[in-house]
């Protein structure tokens, strides 16, 4: 159901671009609850334009979904955000969207995670 009524708006492709999170960080060091731990894991920020291609409000819940695995989280706006892009703290929720191919990298791909948001 779209929060501002009206049709369900489809889904759009974004590229997730994850950094390192002080908070979630801290988390693997000391004693964070659970609770803490995916709340602030489970964000993503949003430009305004896109949140308006959802038909969305700051806070809604929305699915991100790729050929690996898909995740809930709560879309927030962020005017630094371009369109097309999402932010995220790099967390296990994260991990869930990630390519990893051996083949190509050493690493897994935690910069470039291509996802339809709806």
């Amino acid at each position: 159901m779209n929060p501002l009524g009206g049709e369900k708006s489809s889904p759009i492709p974004i590229v997730i671009i994850t950094y390192k999170d002080l908070f979630l960080w801290a988390a693997r060091y000391k004693s964070v609850s659970d609770v803490d731990y995916e709340r602030r894991a489970a964000q993503i920020s949003l430009s305004a334009d896109d949140l308006k291609s959802l038909g969305i409000d700051d806070s809604a819940q929305v699915r991100l979904a790729n050929e690996f695995g898909s995740i809930v989280v709560q879309a927030k706006l962020d005017p630094r955000c371009p369109k097309g892009f999402g932010f995220m703290p790099r967390s296990r929720l994260t991990n869930r969207l990630t390519n990893y191919d051996p083949t190509r990298a050493i690493n897994p791909n935690f910069k470039r995670i291509e996802v339809t948001v709806e």
